[in-house]
């Protein structure tokens, strides 16, 4: 996710909306998904890529109905801030930045840990609204992953970001644009791939036989013979 230029896309959408003649666009396909699984990667292999695609058309839809929301300016959707390297080592790929907001525009910040925003420049955050960027890696995704407010009514956030795309557009100076409303994405790609670590794993995935006894009849349960009627009666209907 954090290697997707978001920019470029955003771009590609805005453009394809803006050209009456594409209205036709054949839809991707996609293999049905099996109702059981042999193993755990082959879960996490089958529902990442579609958690992926879904996570990036909320971004995207997000940023077009911002965008197009009445009154809105370049200034009040992209606030200006400053961005220096905290620390190399976070994972494949991964570098942490710490993100410092201008006082300014610091009552327009409301984040949260495990948000998602954007960073880039504000003359290519403008243009790929208008379907206008050239073909250059412009934007990248960042996720929140701590967030206070410092001195000098300033807000600091620590945000991850691709090392190779940072490497690219990063620069000590950028814009941040919020993506509200994918907390709940991030959190749930974060549980799968940590499923692994669930105790009924096995179960889920139907590779082994159920490890605990069937219930004896309810019968012999010992809670009286109206009671027992009524329960059978009930959910035999």
């Amino acid at each position: 996710m954090l290697s997707w230029d978001v920019l470029l896309a955003w771009n590609k959408l805005a453009s394809r909306q803006s050209d009456t003649n594409n209205e036709n666009e054949e839809e991707e396909l996609r293999e049905s998904l099996p109702d059981r699984y042999d193993s755990y990667g082959e879960y996490v292999g089958r529902w990442a890529p579609l958690h992926r695609d879904e996570t990036r058309a909320q971004i995207l839809q997000e940023l077009m109905t911002s965008w197009d929301a009445p009154g809105v300016t370049l200034q009040s959707l992209a606030m200006s801030v400053t961005v220096t390297v905290f620390r190399q080592n976070t994972g494949d790929n991964v570098v942490r930045l710490m993100v410092k907001t201008n006082p300014e525009t610091s009552e327009r910040v409301e984040l949260l840990p495990h948000e998602l925003i954007v960073l880039s420049d504000i003359q290519s955050i403008h243009l790929a609204s208008r379907g206008e960027l050239c073909n250059e890696k412009r934007g990248m995704v960042g996720v929140v992953t701590n967030y206070q407010k410092g001195p000098y009514d300033m807000y600091q956030l620590q945000v991850d970001v691709s090392r190779n795309l940072y490497k690219e557009i990063g620069r000590p100076e950028m814009h941040l644009m919020r993506v509200p409303n994918n907390v709940s994405a991030i959190r749930e790609f974060k549980a799968l791939c940590t499923s692994h670590s669930l105790p009924l794993l096995n179960d889920i995935l139907c590779t082994q036989k159920p490890r605990h006894k069937p219930l004896p009849p309810i019968q012999t349960m010992g809670l009286g013979k109206g009671f027992t009627d009524h329960v059978i009666k009930k959910f035999n209907k």
